[in-house]
């Protein structure tokens, strides 16, 4: 009997050893003939035993919200989750700066920027200057205007074209200003950090803000009419920046470009300001992110890599699939109990952005900037629908956020309750 006792014990602990395995192998399905009742697997993901998805509800037409809930061998995550159809001409998508300006350094709350935009949902975008100017450190387009330049160094951009399909990948910048038959290149757009490098000539707009102090510059400064900028003033050695009016613009030079702006501007001229943003010169929004995620339907960040590459992280995120009809924005809670949301890696965000259709995607900003909110059926103004890890909203650089194009709401087609049918 011992012995009998003895060969069951240890096919039980054989068994527990196959399983045992597969827990600790990342991304592994569990065979068939083992446990064919288990939810799939992403790749790189523990083995995930339970998922638990809720019902979706509609927030606007062409805008589906759901939550995913998933038990794995190592810790349970809990995402937020909106399927986006990219083709119904109810929708739009937009870009919102806080408080309209790059240099703010309170920011806004995502639920803020929703409520005073009208839009129907979204989520945080870009990395930013938390704890200063509060500027996002990438590239922002808002409405065909170029409020912020690409940033060669922060390549991760998602880009909205006229048409309202999505692009996700690096962007470049090239611009001129032409003074008579004298040109010099610019460097960037409302990129006040670029003057720290002598020869740089930056164009500023209203949407700057007030920025920081500057080295010694000189500024010319105009209304912009169309193509051109109409000189008003020419200032040198100018260390700080005021707040633009609308419709106004300067640019701003140090060391040989200041020089060139002093030799070639002058009170009254108009000088003719070419730009182009590539590969697409014609994005309605665009706002950049942390990573590229997922490209060309493969994982495009490594299996280990440095910073939070590995980081178990609330992660906010955003898929497009291959015909580009479709997107996914999900936004994975983290920082809390390992049975109530863990959070997760690049690569396995970009394991379950694949398992769910995503061809292509970036990676927003994350931690306790993670934040995805909407205005949910009833309600008359948005909420915050995931569960951030400071305990509550965090005050952002800038969303990307989901517009209706009605100009008022639609008639009810169902309701689920009536007093005549419940008499």
């Amino acid at each position: 009997m011992a012995g009998r006792l003895t060969a069951l014990g240890a096919g039980f602990v054989a068994c527990s050893l196959v399983i045992a395995g597969l827990v600790g192998t990342p991304g592994a399905s569990a065979s068939p003939g083992l446990a064919r009742w288990l939810p799939p697997t992403p790749a790189t993901w523990p083995l995930v035993v339970d998922e638990q998805t809720s019902a979706k509800q509609t927030l606007t037409r062409g805008v589906q919200q759901w939550s995913d809930h998933l038990d794995t061998a190592g810790g349970a995550q809990r995402a937020q989750v909106m399927d986006v159809d990219l083709t119904d001409p109810n929708l739009r998508l937009g870009v919102v700066e806080s408080h309209d300006h790059l240099t703010d350094t309170a920011d806004e709350v995502p639920t803020s920027m929703a409520d005073r935009t009208g839009a129907i949902a979204g989520v945080n975008s870009d990395f930013f200057e938390i704890y200063g100017s509060g500027r996002p450190e990438g590239m922002v387009v808002i409405d065909g205007q170029l409020v912020k330049s690409p940033n060669a160094s922060r390549p991760w951009n998602l880009m909205v074209r006229d048409n309202g399909s999505i692009g996700i990948g690096p962007a470049t910048y090239a611009g001129t200003v032409t003074a008579g038959a004298a040109s010099h290149p610019i460097t960037s757009v409302n990129t006040v950090n670029d003057l720290s490098t002598t020869g740089a000539l930056v164009r500023v707009t209203s949407y700057l803000g007030t920025p920081s102090p500057i080295p010694s510059s000189t500024v010319v400064s105009g209304k912009r009419e169309g193509a051109a900028l109409v000189i008003t003033s020419i200032t040198p050695k100018v260390t700080d920046l005021a707040q633009l009016p609308a419709g106004t613009e300067e640019l701003v030079g140090t060391g040989d470009a200041g020089t060139w702006l002093t030799a070639n501007a002058h009170l009254g001229d108009r000088l003719a300001i070419a730009e182009k943003v590539g590969p697409d010169n014609d994005l309605r929004q665009a706002v950049s992110g942390g990573a590229i995620l997922v490209k060309d339907g493969e994982r495009a960040v490594p299996l280990q890599g440095p910073g939070e590459n590995n980081i178990n992280n609330p992660v906010t995120a955003v898929g497009v699939t291959k015909d580009g009809k479709k997107a996914i924005f999900a936004a994975f809670d983290g920082h809390q109990a390992e049975g109530v949301a863990q959070g997760l890696t690049e690569p396995q965000l970009a394991g379950w952005l694949i398992q769910h259709g995503a061809y292509n995607a970036i990676l927003f900003d994350s931690g306790g900037s993670t934040q995805m909110v909407g205005r949910l059926p009833g309600q008359t103004t948005t909420s915050v629908l995931n569960v951030p890890s400071d305990g509550h909203e965090r005050p952002v650089a800038n969303g990307l956020f989901l517009y209706s194009t009605s100009k008022q709401p639609g008639p009810a087609t169902h309701t689920p309750w009536s007093m005549a049918a419940n008499r």
